[in-house]
């Protein structure tokens, strides 16, 4: 490998390490606060925040390293433009064919991590977010409670109360708690109570002690009322795989191609235009990079910003289309991908046809 071309990729990587962490940090912040209010709210308990945070860190890496790539070539080459260090690089006699050839050694390897996430990585890291942000929120019917708070479960049955709580040893004082079944209204007051999980079942319960429950038809008069040394109330759970297994963007790639179907080839189709819009938006990237010394190193981000949203929208509303069955799928989102293409081609060729953008040509 020359040294232009380690130069350069050196310079890319620096700037897409820096650009992929500000696009991170900003979509961690937001995330982070939305985490951290249904905790507070009790909807999901605090120990599973940080691995939430990761698994959606590692889904999302694949959508953001795209803009990050287009960004971080249209500033590295908008700095070396600043710098004059292209014009010095074009009165040696370095082109564009020597500059895409450094680049092309430095998007090829971020092509296939592109894929590989937005293939295998992804679905799993968003199907194992899935479950485990569900088996947190039915852990969260019970950890979740606060002493002096009402909480009622995630289904609408439950409603608890209690007045003081232990939480190291799952213990519960002087509490109140609702629950129904069908049209039957169940009322129950204990002094005490504690959490126990069935070493045969599996199953978990709230047990309560020394206390009395009240039972009946609401509007009925006749109610029953039950003193008990001892009384547990089953914590229903729902079936995190079972649930998970109905989001497309959570299934494995080879089940949608065997599945086929609108929806199925509309996530497929999501999944391919990762690494494509990539080598694109990075390819584009280098004939769009061209600023005059008084323009700065920023002169073309704004532009560069518009192309990538417009860009971006297209995608979304193919695969909208897609999903509803009004585009073909031969056609699918490749004709978005064309377009981007024959801008590239015609930004290249205006910038090769002409003098004052276009470095001397390569010597061979």
């Amino acid at each position: 490998m020359t040294v232009l071309n380690r130069y350069l990729i050196k310079e890319f990587s620096k700037s897409l390490l820096s650009v992929a962490t500000v696009l991170m940090l900003i979509y961690l912040s937001n995330r982070v606060a939305a985490l951290l209010a249904r905790v507070a709210a009790g909807e999901l308990p605090g120990d599973v925040v940080f691995t939430l945070l990761f698994l959606k860190s590692v889904t999302n890496l694949a959508l953001v390293i795209p803009p990050a790539l287009f960004i971080a070539v249209l500033l590295t080459m908008g700095r070396l433009y600043r710098d004059n260090e292209i014009t010095v690089l074009s009165a040696c006699g370095v082109g564009y064919r020597r500059l895409y050839r450094a680049l092309l050694l430095f998007i090829v390897p971020v092509f296939f991590l592109l894929s590989l996430f937005s293939f295998v990585i992804g679905p799993w890291a968003d199907a194992t977010g899935e479950r485990l942000k569900q088996a947190g929120e039915q852990q969260a019917d019970i950890s979740g409670i606060s002493a002096g708070r009402f909480k009622e479960s995630n289904d609408g049955d439950v409603v608890f109360y209690t007045e003081a709580l232990d939480r190291e040893q799952g213990n519960y004082q002087r509490v109140f708690i609702q629950n129904r079944e069908g049209d039957r209204l169940g009322v129950g007051i204990a002094k005490r109570g504690h959490e126990r999980t069935d070493p045969e079942t599996g199953d978990r319960f709230l047990v309560l002690e020394e206390g009395r429950r009240y039972e009946g038809r609401s509007g009925d008069a006749n109610y029953r009322i039950v003193k008990f040394n001892q009384y547990a109330v089953r914590i229903e759970e729902r079936d995190p795989l079972e649930e998970s297994s109905t989001r497309t963007n959570s299934r494995p790639t080879l089940e949608l191609l065997g599945e086929g179907g609108p929806v199925a080839w509309a996530e497929l189709h999501t999944r391919i235009a990762v690494p494509i819009s990539g080598l694109l938006l990075a390819l584009l990237a280098l004939p769009l990079s061209y600023t005059s010394p008084r323009q700065g190193r920023y002169g073309k981000l704004f532009l560069a910003i518009l192309i990538y949203v417009v860009y971006a929208n297209i995608l979304v509303i193919s695969e909208a289309w897609l999903a509803r069955g009004k585009l073909p799928i031969e056609i699918g989102m490749w004709w978005a991908h064309l377009l981007v293409a024959g801008l590239w081609i015609m930004l290249q060729r205006y910038r090769s046809g002409s003098g004052r953008c276009k470095p001397h040509r390569a010597v061979a």
